[in-house]
């Protein structure tokens, strides 16, 4: 016991320090062959009046399905805008969708795919589509950890016209690229009881290089 303590504040350190463009949707499952599926929603509007009227508007859905071959399919889609006057100051979003197994077998393939935009960054899209194998290492007493390992394809568009952070001499026009990257995650969660569950995961993410030798 004292070992996996130590072992989940580590991960915990790693989870607050690292960043990563992928959000985190491993929702806590209880194996309840009754579900059917879930959704949870939350949207939030805030003004303020200074110069101009600000607008902060902000949108959260999640969504799951379970299916009887006990995997599941998960959806999380967020977005943020805010606005001064007829300006958009923030326009930022993303949409991402896993497929998975509900937590029940040693070792299983998860697949998912994702679309993001941010225009402070100057982000114009963002999309990924990969899979994993994922291996559970620990599944007792209300905790668990699980180590997965797959490959995505990363292709982004950037504009930096608009972003006003970015200094003259580089280069602003439109443009696009195209990776192949490793991907890596660890993921523990504790359940405190049937309505609150913890959950973090760290993601390690690597440019993949294919190499020939002839």
């Amino acid at each position: 016991m004292t070992k996996f303590i130590s072992l989940m504040i580590v991960l915990f350190q790693i989870s607050l320090s690292s960043f990563a463009q992928i959000v985190n949707i491993d929702r806590e499952t209880d194996g309840d062959s009754a579900k059917i599926g879930y959704i949870l929603s939350n949207t939030s509007i805030s003004t303020n009046k200074q110069k101009n009227n600000i607008w902060n508007i902000s949108s959260k859905i999640e969504a799951g399905r379970y299916f009887k071959n006990d995997y599941m399919i998960l959806g999380f889609t967020r977005g943020n805008f805010v606005f001064s006057g007829k300006n958009i100051v923030q326009n930022e979003g993303m949409l991402h969708v896993r497929y998975r197994d509900v937590d029940t077998r040693k070792t299983s393939i998860e697949l998912f795919g994702q679309y993001q935009w941010n225009g402070a960054w100057g982000m114009v899209s963002r999309k990924l589509i990969g899979g994993n194998v994922r291996v559970k290492l620990i599944e007792e007493d209300g905790k668990d950890l699980y180590l997965a390992t797959g490959i995505f394809k990363e292709s982004e568009t950037w504009n930096w016209q608009g972003v006003r952070d970015i200094p003259p001499p580089i280069d602003k026009s439109e443009f696009t690229r195209d990776m192949f990257r490793l991907n890596q995650y660890v993921k523990w969660a504790i359940r405190i009881n049937k309505e609150i569950d913890f959950s973090t995961v760290s993601f390690f993410q690597f440019l993949l290089i294919f190499c020939l030798v002839l």
